[in-house]
C-alpha cells in the first residue's frame, strides 16, 4: 500500500476565499485537465463513476462567482486543485 502526502490550505483575501488542495500523486497531465472538468468525461475508466463530480463543482462555483482550476503543485509535485470564491 503506497502513501500519498497532501496539503490543504485556505486563506481569506480582500476579494474572497482561496482554497488549495495539493498532493504528491501522479496527478492529471496538463493536456487532459480541461477534459477532466467536462461533464461526463472520465480519464480513468477502470474505476466506477459518472464523470460528473468535477463538472458539477465547476458549475456550482460559477453560479457563485467562483472558479476551480487544476494545475501542477509547486510544493508537492502532484496535482493542485484551486477553488476561488469571490465575496
Amino acid at each position: 500500500m503506497s502513501q500519498t502526502t497532501f496539503q490543504v490550505t485556505a486563506r481569506r483575501t480582500e476579494s474572497g476565499i482561496e482554497l488549495c488542495i495539493e498532493d504528491d500523486a501522479p496527478g492529471i497531465p496538463e493536456g487532459a485537465r480541461d477534459e477532466a472538468l467536462r461533464s461526463g468525461s472520465r480519464l480513468d475508466t477502470s474505476v466506477r463513476g459518472t464523470g460528473l463530480g468535477l463538472s458539477i463543482s465547476v458549475d456550482l462555483l460559477a453560479a457563485y462567482v467562483g472558479k476551480l482550476e487544476l494545475r501542477t503543485s509547486e510544493r508537492l509535485g502532484g496535482l493542485a486543485c484551486e477553488v476561488t470564491l469571490r465575496m
